[in-house]
């Protein structure tokens, strides 16, 4: 299994149809400087790749690295292995796989639900240089190699990617700032490979999707119903603050205490 087919729906998004090979994909499985570049991008933005060897999937299920270097295995238990990216194109799968969530323009925001080795990021950069993307990836053994098959920096230097890891999505506390509340929709792009084989993960990926949905939409409308009385309380304190004394009279003031 390639990925061959899929289905679309609002405002879950999935589509894979053959497409033709494609002319290059870029990077490596085994090119360690890139994976090294990309976990210390990631870690100087605080975010903690961890360990696959620590992962707490569900029993007999797992993914792992193809001969190929090209794709992931998921091993979904009872001797089933599925390829999660096709054998003959998958940046070209993946364009097929995107295509929905650009439908009514370039989005703000795109949440991708199963990230695999990240062909579906790169369907968005061809489209693209500023949509951003949640990923949320359900299997931490899918991480390393994601990050090793090519370079991340330029889409981690612009705050275009926030990556979220299972099986606990550390960091998704904070997604919601990512979230643009203009947007009327935020596409949200799920494996469809996954979502048939490894329905436990993803329906737990689906709800930190929801939840930083749900923070953005609280917080925008916190804003909205808050907003005027902070000012207004704020600008009554203004009197009082500049008739304050300067706080830079106490520097030292308590040196050797």
């Amino acid at each position: 299994l390639d990925g061959r087919c899929g289905s679309v729906d609002r405002p879950v998004l999935s589509a894979f149809r053959p497409v033709p090979r494609a002319q290059h994909v870029e990077g490596t499985m085994t090119d360690t400087t890139i994976l090294e570049r990309n976990l210390s991008a990631l870690a100087a933005r605080g975010s903690v790749v961890p360990d696959a060897d620590a992962a707490d999937a569900e029993p007999g299920t797992r993914v792992s690295l193809a001969s190929d270097g090209l794709t992931l295995h998921l091993h979904a238990g009872q001797g089933r292995i599925r390829r999660l990216h096709s054998a003959h194109d998958p940046v070209g799968e993946a364009e097929r796989f995107v295509a929905p969530a650009f439908s009514a323009g370039e989005p703000p925001l795109v949440i991708v639900v199963g990230v695999g080795l990240g062909y579906a990021l790169d369907a968005i950069e061809r489209r693209s240089a500023r949509t951003k993307v949640i990923a949320l990836e359900p299997f931490p053994q899918a991480v390393r190699p994601f990050l090793a098959r090519r370079s991340w920096e330029r889409w981690l230097d612009a705050d275009r990617l926030r990556l979220l890891v299972g099986p606990d999505y550390r960091g998704a506390a904070e997604a919601w700032r990512d979230v643009d509340e203009s947007a009327p929709v935020v596409p949200v792009v799920r494996h469809p490979v996954l979502a048939r084989e490894a329905q436990a993960e993803m329906a737990r990926a689906q709800d930190v999707a929801a939840r930083i949905l749900q923070g953005a939409r609280a917080n925008a409308d916190a804003r909205r119903r808050l907003g005027g009385r902070y000012l207004l309380n704020t600008l009554r304190n203004v009197p009082v603050v500049a008739r304050s004394a300067d706080v830079a009279a106490l520097f030292n003031r308590c040196e050797g205490v």
